[in-house]
């Protein structure tokens, strides 16, 4: 998964069950917090994208291939997890008393890192590309296959609980950001259709008029109630989770209904079967419009298709 949607479900996770609720006292970054909130939100965003620090081991070293031999390696390796919550959770320690910050206790600073490092090899093992979980004990990769590595649903169901938390969080005049913010992110949604399908990227007009109904959701129908600004921001941020996880969880489902309607094509057709697989394609791709042409079956399952193939000799 890319490196901005790990940076988002951290701060997501942070800002859930770490954090508590922001002061309603205005505050700035150029004075200290007054609780350790704060640190815990930054901790968990930068614990979630600790991994990709990977990327920088090809420049340094001139290797054109190391995306392929070291990227999701030890840095993404559940056995070298508890040594990379250890040393940020040191380094951050030693930060927070430098400039004075309020931060958890030590225990919970581990707890935080060792929860964001791990939603982070977990969120890429689900995708295609592959992990090497087991790293340096073994460099096999395993992938689950479940979404797509750049997957826009996603993303957003773990920002926008986030936005809405802040455009609902002061309770006079949240109408005023919380309807610029629909009609900004609705346009978006107009925009990306024309711009991704010269790149023969599927993405039919209907799903733009799907992502403005689910915007919505989040900034116009909490308007009409006065729901948005009672919720809070750990309770927007817990909705969020709950969205990921039942996306996560449904894409885990249609993938293994995929594979199966594979394997029963196989044992129908009597393929002498090397591998089978099931790939997923971009969300909304090919559930509401045409399949890819690449693709040679397709399954149109509300928003998460899935491309499927076998492999034969």
């Amino acid at each position: 998964m890319d490196t901005i949607t790990h940076g988002i479900v951290g701060a997501l996770i942070g800002k859930a069950f770490f954090a508590g609720e922001p002061s309603r006292a205005p505050t700035s970054w150029n004075e200290p917090p007054r609780t350790a909130g704060r640190i815990a939100i930054l901790a968990c965003t930068a614990g979630a994208v600790f991994p990709d620090i990977d990327v920088f081991a090809g420049p340094l070293a001139h290797n054109n291939l190391a995306i392929m031999t070291w990227h999701r390696s030890i840095t993404h390796s559940v056995v070298m997890l508890p040594v990379w919550a250890l040393a940020l959770t040191v380094i951050t320690w030693w930060l927070a008393r430098r400039v004075q910050w309020p931060a958890p206790e030590f225990g919970d600073l581990l707890a935080i890192y060792l929860i964001a490092i791990g939603s982070h090899i977990f969120l890429d093992v689900i995708t295609n590309f592959g992990t090497m979980l087991w790293s340096p004990v073994n460099y096999s990769r395993v992938a689950w296959d479940w979404i797509f590595i750049v997957d826009l649903t996603f993303t957003s169901l773990a920002l926008m609980p986030q936005v809405a938390a802040w455009a609902f969080r002061p309770l006079k005049d949240s109408w005023k950001r919380a309807l610029p913010l629909w009609a900004l992110f609705t346009a978006a949604a107009f925009v990306i259709g024309p711009l991704v399908r010269p790149l023969d990227i599927p993405f039919p007009t209907g799903a733009s008029f799907v992502i403005a109904g689910a915007l919505s959701c989040f900034f116009l129908l909490p308007l009409r109630h006065g729901s948005g600004s009672r919720a809070g921001r750990a309770k927007w941020c817990r909705i969020g989770v709950a969205l990921t996880v039942a996306y996560v969880s449904f894409a885990a489902a249609l993938h293994h209904s995929a594979f199966q309607n594979v394997a029963d094509f196989a044992t129908q057709a009597h393929l002498n079967v090397q591998n089978i697989a099931a790939l997923p394609l971009p969300p909304l791709a090919g559930a509401l419009g045409r399949p890819h042409r690449n693709a040679r079956w397709n399954l149109s399952h509300s928003v998460c298709p899935v491309r499927r193939r076998t492999v034969s000799h």
